[in-house]
């Protein structure tokens, strides 16, 4: 049996860690079919600006309150989950 761990870790600020979160989604999307469909990732550029909105949307979701869960085995970053909170705010 291995001994691999998993552990789960909430982000709360902007650190390295979600930086590296965050190029690990988007590593992730780039294979997905309806992103690769959408987005050219042949072009450098095209993976820069994802990566760039990518971190931007997650800084303000930290920013608002939202979670940022990421899952590890033992130190490697395996996935990364944003967990976005409803309000209690109606806009009419």
């Amino acid at each position: 049996m291995s001994n691999n761990k998993m552990t789960f870790h909430l982000l709360k600020e902007d650190n390295n860690e979600l930086a590296q979160a965050i190029k690990l989604f988007v590593e992730t999307f780039k294979t997905e079919t309806i992103t690769a469909h959408t987005y050219n990732f042949n072009h450098e550029l095209t993976e820069k600006q994802y990566y760039k909105a990518s971190l931007l949307n997650a800084k303000l979701c930290i920013k608002q309150g939202h979670d940022i869960i990421i899952a590890k085995i033992n130190d490697t970053m395996v996935r990364v989950s944003i967990i976005k909170k409803r309000t209690s705010k109606f806009f009419v």
